[in-house]
């Protein structure tokens, strides 16, 4: 199919679908307009369920003249957005198994559960390298602080995902992994020198490059040292995403902005205008616009006097074109039987639990002697916990657990000084939370507690800098990740079920 100016324009865009809209609803219909009236190149779907969202799917991809890219942030698997998918755990619990076999095996079992879905473009792994704890939007969606684990672990996922023929994308260039900020948010800094970017942030890129990633997306983020311009985003720059990306480290596939509606972007320019700098940049593939269709239309009636913009446009849909060629895929797919990557799943979650010390040699806890729970979360939208309260029931019925919230209210209940205390904290990460620590007042309360008893357990499902925060505790074990598989896990590990052979991929530093 021969496409003009306006419809390649359409190739460039990948736009917002709500998994869960039923195909008689208008949002459905305005998805279709966009196909049929502009070409439009693919949807990144957010939330929905594994029956439904495939049907969806394929009811789009049946209404397009050229294939569609049906895209989804899969980090930790289909589970991250589809109910009833598998969800695995989180990059630094990977990390911490150490395997670059767990991480290729990971990426394949992801894949195979997407593509049978009807996705073919998994805006996965995260290859920052989280080297600042205080960063609040990467922490544990990284395999860890150090350069070399990262380009292993990503590499191998990538390499994984993409003998599924589905596109990996490595995220999120030149590294998000030393901000202070959520680029949701704002525009972080990046502080670094140029020598230490090539240090630091820069090698799991290179890496993924030199082992064919097909796709990779660039952050919005300044760093003075790769783009002296004041405060422009690295999607926005020449000097990162054409002269950096494209010529020196000689990158060839798919280059995706970050979401469009991301204020670290939208603070800076407004989103029509952001893409025009965006694709004069050297970028490929516009990411989740607030308006597609007034995107399209404002970057046509630009690139009709702008013959550079022109030619941006038209060497960006020739790759877009070439990718999904390659792509091939069939639309009638077996669903896979979900059982082979539940026990992926759950055989890294294992891997992966970590024990920091027992100075009090506590595990394995005697179901003749019961501790208390008491379960902290650091985001009432996400609250998790039940899956470990379950498992603790299952072994010790009767035992108490607090939760924190909702149930508190700010009183923080009262323990029996007799018992072992197991202290659950479920810190997520999550855009636009902007949160790793729990409140001051629960940290009162856990110093304070902290201070009275000996019998205490701190068990750390989310940021493992926490560690540092209460590091009086004479018990402490990280899972990294919340996941069903994990809170599984952990139980099992505190009961002696199964050992403890994580080692910690990041390091700590002593709590003032």
């Amino acid at each position: 199919m021969k496409l003009d100016l306006k419809e390649k324009i359409g190739q460039l865009i990948i736009a917002h679908l709500d998994g869960n809209i039923p195909l008689t609803s208008d949002a459905f219909h305005s998805a279709v307009q966009l196909i049929e009236n502009h070409v439009l190149g693919g949807f990144i779907v957010f939330g929905g369920d594994h029956f439904h969202t495939p049907c969806l799917i394929h009811e789009l991809q049946k209404r397009s003249q050229l294939p569609l890219f049906f895209a989804s942030d899969m980090e930790n698997g289909v589970g991250q957005q589809l109910k009833g998918a598998t969800e695995f755990p989180s990059n630094m619990a990977l990390g911490a198994t150490r395997s670059e076999e767990l991480a290729f095996e990971e990426g394949k079992s992801i894949a195979r559960e997407a593509k049978a879905l009807g996705f073919n473009l998994i805006f996965a792994p995260v290859m920052d390298v989280n080297t600042n704890p205080k960063n609040p939007i990467i922490n544990t969606r990284s395999y860890g602080d150090q350069p070399d684990l990262v380009s292993r672990l990503g590499t191998s996922f990538i390499q994984g995902v993409q003998e599924e023929n589905i596109i990996a994308t490595a995220k999120h260039f030149p590294g998000h992994g030393h901000t202070e900020l959520d680029s949701h948010l704002t525009l972080p800094v990046v502080k670094l020198s140029k020598e230490l970017l090539y240090k630091t942030a820069l090698p799991p890129f290179i890496s993924a490059i030199k082992h064919g990633v097909q796709a990779i997306m660039v952050a919005h983020l300044y760093s003075p040292a790769l783009d002296k311009q004041t405060m422009i985003p690295t999607s926005l720059s020449y000097e990162v995403v054409n002269n950096l990306l494209g010529r020196k480290l000689s990158f060839k596939g798919l280059i995706i902005t970050d979401s469009l509606r991301m204020r670290g972007l939208t603070d800076y320019l407004p989103e029509e205008k952001a893409a025009v700098f965006a694709l004069k940049a050297g970028v490929n593939i516009l990411l989740h616009p607030a308006d597609p269709e007034g995107l399209i239309y404002y970057v046509y009636q630009e690139a009709i006097k702008d013959n550079l913009l022109a030619e941006r446009v038209d060497h960006a849909a020739s790759k877009i074109n070439e990718a999904k060629n390659r792509l091939h895929q069939s639309y009638q797919i077996p669903i896979p039987d979900p059982v082979p990557s539940l026990v992926l799943a759950q055989k890294i979650a294992r891997s992966s639990i970590t024990l920091i010390k027992d100075d009090e040699n506590m595990i394995p806890l005697n179901a003749h002697f019961p501790p208390e729970l008491l379960i902290i979360q650091n985001n009432p939208a996400a609250a998790r916990g039940e899956i470990l309260d379950n498992e603790f029931k299952k072994r010790i019925p009767g035992i108490k657990a607090f939760f924190f919230p909702p149930e508190w209210k700010g009183v923080f209940p009262e323990l029996n000084t007799e018992t072992p205390t197991i202290c659950a904290i479920f810190s997520h990460i999550r855009a636009y939370q902007n949160a790793l620590l729990p409140s001051s007042m629960i940290k009162k309360q856990l110093y304070k507690l902290l201070e009275e008893r000996k019998s205490i357990c701190m068990i750390y499902f989310g940021n493992p800098y926490l560690i540092s925060e209460f590091s009086q505790a004479p018990c402490s074990l990280c899972t990294f990740s919340d996941s069903a598989v994990s809170q599984k896990a952990v139980v099992e590990a505190l009961f002696g079920e199964i050992s403890m052979n994580g080692t910690l991929p990041i390091s700590l530093q002593k709590r003032r």
